[in-house]
């Protein structure tokens, strides 16, 4: 049985099912709301992530990532679902007026099966492609390398495999002084990838 209010997104490689939910940026989360992370500068976090390319940057310029998966290590640990979240404009009717603002999608991609990882690596690297970095808990020493050895073992070459080593200059890992928060963040940059990767 499928979860409620999800579908079954195709693509080349298949199908796999998607749940979605779109909030407001007036949504509050405890003391906050999506507004104030908007208005907030993620140059703050130079100093935890160790890497000044974020500055110039706003929250709207990122994927948020997560992964659940089937394991720690190893060819047969897989993400059975990868969860995504990213701000992208709306326009709303209100009161007969045409209002245009923000939104955050909260989107995870499960597989029913192992036949489902094609279409699931597919979607997220199209997602991935339109943003210009990642924000993840922990993502530079598990999710990333993980999804970048499900996409190698699956012969595609994602947008995430040219950012996963920290030796390519592109992942910034921040850990502040409190264990319980922790931030990575990745960078790429399409044009320079576009030249010296081959298509995948």
């Amino acid at each position: 049985m499928l979860l409620p209010g999800g579908r079954l997104v195709e693509s080349p490689g298949g199908a796999c099912f998607v749940v979605e939910r779109v909030f407001p940026v007036h949504y509050r989360h405890g003391n906050d709301t999506l507004a104030d992370l908007l208005a907030a500068d993620p140059g703050q976090g130079v100093r935890y992530a160790l890497d000044n390319r974020i500055n110039g940057h706003d929250f709207r310029d990122f994927l948020f990532l997560d992964t659940e998966t089937t394991g720690l290590a190893g060819a047969g640990a897989l993400a059975f679902m990868v969860g995504v979240a990213f701000f992208e404009p709306h326009v709303s009717l209100v009161a007969g007026n045409t209002v245009s603002g923000d939104v955050l999608v909260v989107r995870q991609y499960f597989l029913r099966d192992h036949g489902d990882e094609p279409a699931m690596l597919q979607q997220l690297d199209e997602l991935i492609e339109g943003k210009g970095g990642l924000i993840t808990f922990n993502g530079r020493s598990f999710d990333v390398p993980l999804l970048d050895n499900r996409y190698l073992l699956n012969r595609r070459r994602g947008r995430l495999l040219t950012c996963s080593n920290p030796r390519d200059g592109c992942t910034a890992h921040a850990s502040a002084p409190a264990p319980s928060v922790r931030w990575s963040t990745t960078f790429w940059d399409y044009s320079e990838r576009r030249k010296t990767s081959p298509a995948g």
